[in-house]
């Protein structure tokens, strides 16, 4: 059998050399059109916008557009990369050829959204919420270039492009921040694939934004906190009508805990012998085509450790805290969750801001959500003199700069505003 083979092979031999010694075949035609595949392969796989990727299960996957699918994309795998590459190529030149020679390379900024905003979620763990914001902001300030080649978009233009921006939305520092993430994560994405050639970290070196060009939000602290009145008339309410709700806006005013994070607890987050709240999950409002949704995601907002995992945090509670909690055990309805409808479903954030708008005008005062409770918490505990670190590590907040800037409001009644100025006596 062997020596079958090696007759075989030895004939083909043969007969490649005597094709090319008598101008059958030339091998430079042969090496140019081996250069030429070799030029198209590389081509359409550099343009392609999806990653290629070796599974744990040992098999290549890539994503290729797929218009009936919900999120444009269909999942396709291969035992081999090369396997994997050439359905890439072919669906690539199938599309050049669909689409009067439409190349990817001529994806406009709207295309190019779409995929970052995809890849972000699925391969760099943006969440649902986030997902759902950035596809809001976009939709709102990207108007004037979303139809535009990103290829065709010069450094100049951008920058008119954002003057323009703040000239007609006034765009506070945080309607920036995520306009300037969205900036970044699109053409940065745009560059890796070759879509364009401007460098996006170039251009913000050399933006010139000044801060007066950012509207700032003057809040006067009656529309941020409770004050101290204001807090006793919730208060004195809600004992007389103890219903699970509104016993929850109290909770809040005593724990501070964000409203995702209140939705999410169980009765088990719960521990009266150390008098802690284990907080370790918060829900997340998304959008998609069928509506909102509202998920429970492990982990608390904005803490993070070293490995880029989500933290929890214990907060602590004191007697009178517990005595709310055990008030609010007594109105259960058997549940894992410490909030829940008469159905038996999980109470849902926005619940509590409704009712905590509804418990504003039952007591006569100015409507505030219920983060402004949060707030109340944290400037109670800071207009007390309580240690800075004590109150951050209670809020859950990275940086004790947020705390500071955004978090300390006044929340004195007048009468003790006037009691402080009784030392102004000269």
């Amino acid at each position: 059998m062997e020596q079958s083979n090696e007759k075989s092979i030895d004939s083909q031999k043969e007969l490649l050399d005597f094709a090319i010694d008598n101008d059958i075949i030339n091998l430079a035609t042969i090496q140019a059109q081996v250069d030429e595949l070799m030029q198209e392969k590389s081509y359409y796989l550099s343009q392609h916008p999806y990653s290629i990727y070796l599974g744990s299960d040992g098999k290549w996957y890539t994503c290729l557009p797929d218009e009936e699918k919900l999120q444009k994309r269909k999942k396709v795998k291969r035992n081999s990369r090369s396997e994997i590459e050439e359905i890439v190529i072919r669906y690539w030149k199938e599309h050049d050829n669909n689409t009067s020679n439409y190349k990817v390379s001529n994806m406009t900024v709207h295309e190019v959204f779409d995929l970052w905003i995809v890849w972000k979620h699925e391969y760099r763990n943006l969440s649902s919420s986030s997902v759902t914001r950035y596809t809001s902001a976009f939709q709102k300030y990207f108007e004037p270039i979303k139809d535009k080649k990103i290829a065709d978009i010069s450094s100049l233009y951008l920058e008119d492009y954002v003057l323009d921006l703040f000239k007609q939305y006034k765009l506070t520092s945080k309607a920036w921040s995520d306009v300037h993430i969205l900036l970044k994560g699109i053409w940065k994405y745009s560059k890796r694939r070759n879509f364009t050639k401007l460098d996006i970290d170039d251009f913000f070196d050399e933006l010139d934004l000044g801060k007066c060009m950012f509207r700032k939000q003057n809040k006067t602290d009656s529309v941020e906190v409770f004050s101290s009145d204001e807090i006793s008339k919730l208060v004195e309410f809600i004992n007389n009508n103890p219903t699970q709700t509104y016993l929850a806006i109290k909770l809040a005013l005593e724990t501070g805990l964000r409203v995702g994070e209140l939705s999410t607890l169980k009765t088990s987050d719960i521990d009266f012998q150390k008098k802690v709240i284990h907080v370790s999950r918060r829900e997340v409002r998304y959008k998609d085509n069928s509506g909102y949704h509202y998920d429970v995601e492990e982990g608390t907002k904005g803490e993070i450790d070293s490995e880029g995992i989500l933290k929890v945090r214990d907060v602590y509670i004191n007697n009178e805290t517990i005595k709310t909690i055990k008030q609010i055990m007594k109105l259960h309805i058997g549940s894992e969750w410490l909030f829940v409808k008469l159905n038996g479903d999980r109470k849902l954030s926005h619940d509590f801001t409704i009712v905590c708008y509804k418990l504003c005008d039952k007591v006569g005062i100015s409507r505030r959500s219920i983060h402004k409770c949060r707030k109340t918490y944290a400037s109670v505990l800071l207009n007390a003199g309580k240690p800075e670190s004590f109150v951050k590590a209670q809020l859950g907040h990275a940086d004790i700069k947020t705390t500071q800037l955004h978090y300390l409001r006044d929340s004195s009644s007048l009468n003790e505003k006037e009691e402080y100025l009784n030392v102004i006596n000269f």
